[in-house]
């Protein structure tokens, strides 16, 4: 090809009539390739959150910082569980939240609690999104079927509750630890199954503006005992970790959980036990997608079998593999019928970002009990109830002649084709889940001692005293014109623990605080009445 300088290309141009339309034209186009015009995410700095305990109000200061200088939105969210959930209302908090808000510095938020909080378990996380695109094509291109192979490599092996039990473990603590290493927040879910733990390990990454819609991508990693499970199903395991390796690094509206299933097997155990126990009450399973064997590939007439009746209840599918002589070069994408959409949004998906793949699409009648062959895997346990759910498979015995015997290995795999599996179920979540432009920080909670709270009303009530004896703090109200009305007094730690609270009748005098029931150190008490709060600081030696 031949290359034409800058400075020679303008020469040419300037004696167009049009050319200072081509040279904007020109200078847009090398602006926009150059990678200038690629959107950058938005970046929350100095995230602190302080409680005061005078107010029971709640104060989120931040900066922000957005390359593009778009309108933002902030989004704030609160957990009472140290980060595992952030459920609690704050459906009352003002200040720099919603859209648009600005890039700046001393962005403020507050928040009025019902009540004292623990800021010890308390953590405050804000997201900032800028609306800008997010390219699902370069996170397809980031799979690697060499991560694939080396991934494989050690998962290969028997690895059931009988046999090759060490090997099991090992693979389920390799997941645990890729998933950490992700910075996704891991959990295993355990049932004792006859003396043995059968667990599942779930990683999830939160979405940012929905996080109770969850969508999943997964594999069981157990194998039967007389085979290597290269295929079946360790295949998965190392499409699922490569995802989840590359799906980590960007954010999403909704949350994904990358899971891998102990005993399908033997019944689908942990598919079973996940149903069942392991949703929580407050989310909603959108979307599944079961890989179940993605890495075998046969390109030869022949070599693809199909189950007996499979022409009567799928005409179409039956018709597209004959017509391509049988061929094994294709990945079955299964889905029932309440999970049409779903498995339009694999095919599509592939067809968008991988189109080298060849899919063929089955939706099974009902819940797909109708054809047992369908429901050989995790996802048979989301259909029955009712849950959307996809078997992406190569499709086991009626391709694999290795299938459930040693000869099921690595060296029988096509990492080609199962990096196009990969590619094709990588853009399926990405597309549902919502990729977005944004930045997320957690901070957790201070207490904030900066101001004591004193109520017009209560200006008469100062009247109080307390008197340090050797056992305890004597709290001396005889002096006070507020005496005479009922009121409550709470002694909060300064990490904002409630310590104590004791409801004082009207005209009562004194009250009593035994040193013996507190631990060294300085505390707040907070003197309220129907008209206002009085706080004091005091310190127990």
């Amino acid at each position: 090809m031949q290359v034409r300088t800058f400075s020679s290309l303008f020469y040419t141009l300037r004696y167009n009539a049009y050319g200072m339309k081509h040279i904007a034209l020109l200078l847009f186009f090398l602006y926009y390739f150059s990678g200038f015009a690629q959107n950058s995410p938005p970046e929350i700095l100095n995230l602190q959150a302080a409680f005061n305990y005078n107010f029971d109000r709640m104060t989120i200061t931040f900066d922000l910082t957005d390359v593009e200088n778009d309108s933002l939105e902030i989004l704030f969210s609160l957990s009472d569980d140290n980060g595992a959930t952030f459920q609690v209302d704050v459906s009352n908090a003002t200040g720099d939240l919603g859209y648009p808000v600005m890039a700046g510095t001393n962005k403020k938020i507050t928040w009025d609690a019902p009540m004292p909080i623990n800021v010890t378990i308390h953590q405050v996380k804000i997201v900032a999104l800028d609306g800008g695109a997010v390219d699902i094509q370069e996170m397809v291109d980031q799979v690697d079927s060499t991560h694939l192979k080396q991934d494989l490599s050690w998962i290969e092996g028997i690895r059931t509750r009988t046999i090759g039990l060490s090997h099991l473990e090992a693979v389920k603590d390799s997941i645990d630890n890729r998933f950490q290493g992700y910075n996704l927040a891991v959990t295993r879910q355990g049932q004792n199954a006859s003396g043995y733990l059968m667990e599942n390990i779930i990683g999830r990454q939160s979405g940012v503006k929905d996080p109770n819609n969850i969508y999943i991508l997964d594999g069981h990693f157990d194998s039967v005992p007389n085979a290597p499970g290269a295929d079946d199903n360790g295949s998965a395991v190392a499409g699922m970790l490569e995802a989840a390796r590359i799906l980590s690094k960007y954010k999403f509206a909704h949350t994904i959980h990358f899971i891998g299933f102990d005993q399908e097997e033997t019944g689908g155990g942990g598919s079973n036990m996940y149903v069942n126990s392991g949703i929580d009450p407050n989310e909603s399973v959108k979307g599944v997608v079961n890989l179940e064997m993605i890495g075998y590939f046969d390109n030869r007439p022949n070599t693809q079998n199909l189950p007996a009746g499979f022409n009567l209840l799928f005409p179409a599918a039956y018709n597209a593999v004959i017509a391509d002589s049988s061929r094994g070069n294709f990945i079955t994408n299964v889905g029932n019928e309440s999970s049409a959409v779903l498995a339009a949004k694999f095919e599509q998906s592939a067809n968008q970002y991988v189109p080298e793949l060849k899919v063929i699409t089955v939706l099974s009648p009902g819940n797909g009990a109708l054809v047992p062959d369908l429901l050989r895997s995790d996802h048979a346990y989301f259909w029955l109830a009712g849950i959307h759910a996809l078997m992406i498979t190569d499709g086991a015995d009626f391709r694999n002649p290795h299938y459930h015997t040693p000869g099921d290995t690595i060296g029988t795999l096509d990492f080609t084709f199962m990096a196009q599996v990969v590619k094709a179920s990588l853009a399926t979540i990405a597309e549902l889940a919502q990729p977005v432009s944004a930045d997320e920080e957690i901070s957790g909670v201070g207490v904030d001692t900066s101001t004591t709270r004193v109520d017009p009303l209560l200006v008469n009530c100062e009247g109080y005293r307390i008197i340090d004896t050797e056992e305890s703090l004597m709290l001396d109200f005889s002096q006070s014109t507020c005496a005479d009305r009922q009121s409550l007094l709470k002694v909060f730690s300064m990490d904002g623990r409630l310590m104590n609270q004791i409801s004082l009748s009207p005209g009562q005098k004194s009250l009593q605080l035994l040193k013996e029931n507190y631990s060294q150190g300085i505390y707040l008490l907070s003197w309220m009445t129907e008209d206002g709060i009085l706080s004091k600081k005091v310190l127990i030696r």
